[in-house]
């Protein structure tokens, strides 16, 4: 998208990433060498397995980012990850975060949809991907795991799974405060404090503000869309009655209002599968309504008990959700038009999970739970269009989808057992019942002479699937410091129906997925060296892959797909005060069978699957006596991947790189650190969403930020 060719841009990169890799290969040969001069990587605690253990010690191809790796790497939100993590990405619908881990993701966000990989805060599931990053501060650390995670984790996730854990109150006083500042007039203010009141009773409240102007200047209202204006608050209290018992109560709720995301119209003539998609204006410029607006409320309380049963602890967990959003959004991105979309939602969700997890370290664990979930939600969408293009000088339809009753249930029982056959060899299978319903109710509304069909037409569906998911591993403790694994699980994702209207709500199956993998996990040099490596082929049937067209969502089932990959992390303390941090992710995603209106797909690429990621970062703390000084650099490349499984030319994200740097002071005491950052130096556009409507005519784009600069102070107490 720059002045240079693609193929040259591309060399360009590839020559910096080669650079960047022989000045890894020549920190090498310095890890011999530095083995007494300082501490090797620490360990961190994960509950990835819902009990605790080290991350190099399960079996997971996993990326966990703690407290200061977040603050180090300026993670803001959930899309800051995908610069860190191998095989992951983002994109977006609007309002609505897509998450996509190994080629696996869901792009249906409406009412009836489900997400491909399962995100929960503090083990507390989130159902609607509007409420994804509302949790993203105060934070212990965030889990990614990669790969189907049916049996511990079921609903919907057969791509993986990302848990984000709040910091929880301690029995000691503290915490902290910070302020930011940084261009297009962003303003940030985030704090916590842990308040013990006795040894029996802990709080912790915390509390985050983020506003900013949009990064996109509306041409025709002249307000500014891509803003933010989000505050958020959160309350925990813990419990320890007695020395079995703990109970940790958790409250939070968060505004999110603003302009909302900006959409860039791109118009076209012809058929939209021969067209192919210009640049796309760097000045940031965007047609829109001056209508547009968002106002979203997320509320949530959460209740986690444990209790010490000397045999296993009892664990439950519950609570409730209400998820409420209205906006007023473009439809075509089009200068002066009169295309806008009005969509809200009123979601409740309820959740329960009891779980018994063995205690001790003898040479058989287990673990067996049930979970419920049920929500409802209550939806309108109102749709006005402007002047036909089918039918010239009259007026589009408006269009009222008014559903009162969208029910969401989900029931299923699990259990996971591992037994150490000999010494550091270990066994392990699991397996998990998921029963799953689906149902709506309510009316479309269609008026007008350019459409076909006047007045109420009622909806009343439903849809139930059910599945038994396993999971069989073998783990080879090779020495303290080095794990094999090898491992099939599957994976499912319940079916239900699109909401196209023109093809009568037909439902589409669940989809049904089996992984097989080989890893290892390993440090080396006194633990200065982190090699984690794994390889995975994936086995799809009917992949549920969804297409936005014209402002609706149909799902369609590809009939096959082959997902294969390879991915390398490594963590390195090549020297003192020196740590490098890279990654290398290869996947070939492709459908083998995709027939969708007659047309054959076989062979092309799923959505949001670049065939390679390239990750690095360096940082050194150098002590000056008066404190101490970290500049850090951090660039990811990935190759070519497409935003449709159409794979048009206007739906391609062409190969990019990113670059952030930050530079970070922290004084003697560390009581206090200021941090400035660049991010996406090269100010690379990035599109997170590409929609066709054939009937309006255009495409419409979202994008990822453009270049930004701040700086952040922080103070510990």
């Amino acid at each position: 998208m720059k002045g240079t060719s693609p193929n040259s841009a591309s060399m360009n990169r590839l020559r910096l990433l080669a650079g960047a890799a022989m000045v890894a290969a020549a920190f090498a040969p310095a890890i011999a060498f530095a083995q007494d001069a300082e501490a090797g990587l620490g360990e961190i605690v994960v509950t990835a397995e819902k009990r605790e253990t080290t991350v190099q010690k399960t079996p997971i191809a996993m990326s966990v980012l703690d407290a200061s790796a977040l603050q180090r790497n300026g993670v803001a939100s959930l899309l800051d990850l995908s610069t860190l993590a191998p095989g992951l990405n983002f994109a977006q619908n609007s309002v609505n975060t897509i998450i996509t881990i190994r080629g696996v993701s869901s792009r249906d966000t409406t009412e009836i949809g489900d997400p491909a990989v399962s995100i929960s805060t503090d083990g507390f599931y989130y159902q609607r991907p509007f409420g994804f990053n509302d949790t993203m501060y105060d934070l212990e650390r965030i889990e990614v795991l990669r790969g189907p995670q049916g049996t511990l984790y079921g609903r919907n996730a057969t791509g993986g799974a990302i848990n984000v854990i709040t910091a929880k109150p301690t029995k000691e006083f503290g915490g902290n405060a910070s302020v930011g500042i940084g261009d297009y007039n962003l303003m940030t203010a985030e704090a916590a404090v842990n308040i013990p009141l006795s040894d029996a009773i802990q709080t912790r409240a915390s509390f985050f503000l983020r506003k900013r102007d949009g990064y996109r200047t509306n041409n025709y209202a002249g307000n500014d869309g891509d803003d933010a204006d989000t505050v958020s608050a959160r309350l925990q209290v813990k419990l320890t009655p007695t020395e079995r018992l703990s109970l940790l109560l958790s409250g939070q709720i968060t505004s999110i209002g603003g302009i909302g995301p900006a959409f860039y119209g791109v118009l076209f003539n012809g058929p939209v599968n021969n067209a192919v998609r210009p640049d796309i204006d760097r000045k940031g410029s965007v047609m829109g309504s001056p209508r547009q607006s968002l106002d979203g409320t997320n509320k949530s309380i959460q209740l986690t008990l444990d209790y010490d049963l000397d045999f296993a602890t009892f664990t439950y967990l519950g609570g409730y959700r209400n998820q409420k959003y209205r906006q007023v959004r473009d439809l075509d991105g089009v200068l002066k038009s009169d295309a806008y979309f009005l969509p809200s939602e009123d979601a409740r969700d309820w959740q329960h999970e009891v779980r018994l997890t063995s205690n001790g370290n003898g040479p058989f664990k287990w673990q067996a739970g049930a979970f419920y979930f049920h929500e409802k939600n209550s939806t309108e969408t109102y749709f006005s269009t402007f002047q036909s293009t089918v039918s010239p000088g009259q007026a589009l339809a408006r269009f009222a989808f008014i559903y009162p009753s969208v029910i969401a249930r989900s029931k299923a029982v699990f259990g996971q057992a591992s037994y150490e056959v000999i010494p550091g060899l270990q066994l392990e299978a699991g397996v998990r019942y998921s029963d799953d319903f689906k149902s709506r109710r309510g009316y479309a509304n269609t008026t007008g002479t350019a459409y076909t069909g006047v007045g109420n037409v009622p909806t009343d569906v439903h849809a139930s699937s059910s599945k038994v998911t396993t999971h069989f591993a073998a783990n080879y403790q090779v020495t303290p410091s080095n794990l094999l694994y090898v491992k099939r699980d599957t994976g499912y994702k319940a079916g239900g129906f699109s909401d196209v209207q023109n093809i009568g709500n037909v439902p589409y199956g669940p989809e049904n997925i089996t992984s097989y993998e080989i890893g290892a996990k390993n440090r080396f040099f006194d633990n200065r060296l982190q090699l984690n490596l794994s390889a995975y082929t994936y086995n799809y049937k009917d992949q549920q892959i969804s297409q936005f067209n014209n402002g609706f969502t149909a799902i369609y089932n590809a009939g096959k797909s082959r997902i294969r990959g390879v991915e390398v992390e490594v963590v390195a303390k090549p020297v003192p005060g020196m740590q490098f941090d890279g990654s290398v992710a290869y996947m070939d995603a492709k459908f083998k069978d995709f027939l969708v209106s007659n047309v054959q797909y076989a062979g092309n690429r799923p959505p949001s699957s670049p065939k390679w990621q390239l990750g690095g970062g360096l940082q050194y703390d150098l002590d000056t006596g008066m404190g101490r000084i970290t500049p850090r650099v951090q660039t990811h490349y990935e190759t070519e991947s497409y935003l449709a499984f159409t794979n048009y030319g206007r739906e391609r994200q062409q190969g990019f790189s990113r670059t952030d740097i930050m530079l970070t002071y922290t004084a003697p005491d560390e009581r206090w650190s200021l941090q400035g950052y660049i991010r996406n130096i090269e100010n690379e556009i990035v599109i997170t969403s590409a929609g066709a409507s054939g009937l309006f005519g255009a495409y419409t784009y979202q994008l990822a930020p453009p270049r930004t600069y701040g700086g952040r102070l922080t103070f510990n107490f």
